[in-house]
């Protein structure tokens, strides 16, 4: 397979064109493919336990709204995640385009999880 660059291509809607076309070339045709996304189209932010939250909701919602003050308003068009961890622990939030998330999932080679 040739290593094409996602950088030069415009944005997620590149790489997942580049991806697309790798996987209908006849020797990837079967492939299963994982993706992992990291870095340039993901966003983190550690998220402080707070006993006021009571439900796996509230503790989402707040960590969209620390993420939201963090990197600006472009965070209400991205899903949002927490890690797993014990009652009175910080938690790691990641958030992704939900449009990516959506494409990737369109694609019928890739199994996403949020």
């Amino acid at each position: 397979m040739d290593h094409a660059d996602p950088a030069a291509a415009a944005g997620w809607e590149g790489a997942l064109t580049l991806l697309e076309q790798q996987m209908n070339e006849g020797t990837w045709s079967d492939a299963r493919v994982r993706v992992v996304l990291a870095d340039h189209w993901v966003r983190y932010s550690v998220v402080p336990w707070s006993d006021a939250l009571s439900s796996t909701g509230e503790r989402l919602a707040h960590a969209r709204e620390l993420m939201s003050g963090i990197f600006g308003a472009e965070m209400s068009d991205w899903t949002v995640s927490l890690s797993e961890a014990p009652p009175g622990s910080s938690r790691l939030a990641s958030a992704v385009p939900t449009a990516l998330l959506q494409a990737l999932r369109m694609r019928r080679c890739a199994t996403v999880r949020s």
